[in-house]
Protein backbone atom coordinates (compact mmCIF):
# COMPACT_ATOMS: atom_id res chain seq x y z
CA UNK A 1 0.00 0.00 0.00
CA UNK A 2 0.76 3.83 -0.13
CA UNK A 3 3.40 5.09 2.34
CA UNK A 4 3.58 8.58 3.46
CA UNK A 5 7.32 8.82 1.54
CA UNK A 6 4.83 7.59 -1.71
CA UNK A 7 5.22 10.99 -4.73
CA UNK A 8 1.54 12.58 -4.55
CA UNK A 9 -1.48 11.74 -6.28
CA UNK A 10 -2.46 14.38 -8.71
CA UNK A 11 -4.62 14.54 -11.66
CA UNK A 12 -1.71 14.78 -14.29
CA UNK A 13 -0.69 10.96 -12.86
CA UNK A 14 -2.82 8.18 -14.01
CA UNK A 15 -3.90 5.63 -10.83
CA UNK A 16 -2.17 2.28 -11.27
CA UNK A 17 -2.98 -1.42 -9.56
CA UNK A 18 -0.51 -3.76 -8.89
CA UNK A 19 -1.80 -7.47 -8.41
CA UNK A 20 1.28 -10.14 -8.04
CA UNK A 21 1.88 -12.80 -5.26
CA UNK A 22 5.16 -12.11 -4.36
CA UNK A 23 5.83 -8.69 -2.07
CA UNK A 24 9.12 -8.49 -3.45
CA UNK A 25 7.86 -7.86 -7.03
CA UNK A 26 4.63 -5.58 -6.06
CA UNK A 27 7.52 -3.63 -4.38
CA UNK A 28 9.61 -3.22 -7.33
CA UNK A 29 7.02 -2.88 -9.53
CA UNK A 30 5.79 0.35 -7.55
CA UNK A 31 9.19 1.65 -7.53
CA UNK A 32 9.73 1.48 -11.37
CA UNK A 33 6.23 3.10 -11.90
CA UNK A 34 6.44 5.79 -9.33
CA UNK A 35 9.36 7.22 -11.11
CA UNK A 36 7.27 7.68 -14.02
CA UNK A 37 6.14 11.14 -14.45
CA UNK A 38 2.62 10.59 -15.16
CA UNK A 39 1.80 7.04 -13.72
CA UNK A 40 1.43 6.51 -9.88
CA UNK A 41 0.76 3.03 -8.00
CA UNK A 42 -2.17 3.87 -5.84
CA UNK A 43 -2.56 -0.18 -4.33
CA UNK A 44 -1.15 -3.47 -4.16
CA UNK A 45 -3.12 -6.33 -3.99
CA UNK A 46 -2.02 -10.49 -3.87
CA UNK A 47 -4.51 -11.90 -5.29
CA UNK A 48 -5.32 -13.33 -8.79
CA UNK A 49 -8.34 -11.40 -10.78
CA UNK A 50 -9.30 -10.26 -14.51
CA UNK A 51 -6.69 -7.93 -16.09
CA UNK A 52 -7.06 -5.94 -18.85
CA UNK A 53 -3.29 -6.35 -19.59
CA UNK A 54 -0.47 -9.30 -19.34
CA UNK A 55 3.33 -8.97 -18.49
CA UNK A 56 5.14 -12.06 -17.68
CA UNK A 57 7.91 -11.54 -14.80
CA UNK A 58 10.84 -12.25 -17.57
CA UNK A 59 9.66 -8.99 -19.56
CA UNK A 60 12.14 -6.32 -19.80
CA UNK A 61 10.25 -2.69 -17.68
CA UNK A 62 10.39 -1.03 -20.73
CA UNK A 63 7.83 -3.64 -21.53
CA UNK A 64 5.62 -3.38 -18.97
CA UNK A 65 5.43 0.49 -19.35
CA UNK A 66 4.46 -0.05 -23.20
CA UNK A 67 1.64 -2.64 -21.75
CA UNK A 68 0.69 0.28 -19.09
CA UNK A 69 -0.05 3.05 -21.45
CA UNK A 70 -1.66 0.62 -23.81
CA UNK A 71 -4.13 -0.46 -21.25
CA UNK A 72 -4.71 3.19 -20.30
CA UNK A 73 -5.29 4.05 -23.67
CA UNK A 74 -8.11 1.03 -24.29
CA UNK A 75 -6.20 -1.31 -25.54
CA UNK A 76 -5.96 -4.91 -24.24
CA UNK A 77 -2.29 -6.33 -24.35
CA UNK A 78 -0.34 -9.35 -23.84
CA UNK A 79 3.67 -9.18 -23.89
CA UNK A 80 5.37 -10.17 -27.38
CA UNK A 81 6.68 -13.03 -25.32
CA UNK A 82 3.25 -14.41 -23.49
CA UNK A 83 1.52 -14.07 -26.85
CA UNK A 84 4.23 -16.17 -28.56
CA UNK A 85 3.77 -18.61 -26.06
CA UNK A 86 -0.07 -19.14 -27.01
CA UNK A 87 0.74 -18.82 -30.79
CA UNK A 88 -0.04 -22.17 -32.37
Amino acid sequence: MRGQDSPPITPARRCILIVDDHVLVRRGLTALIDNEPDLIVCAELAFRAGASGYVGKQEMSETLLVAIRSVLGGVRYLSPKIGAALAP
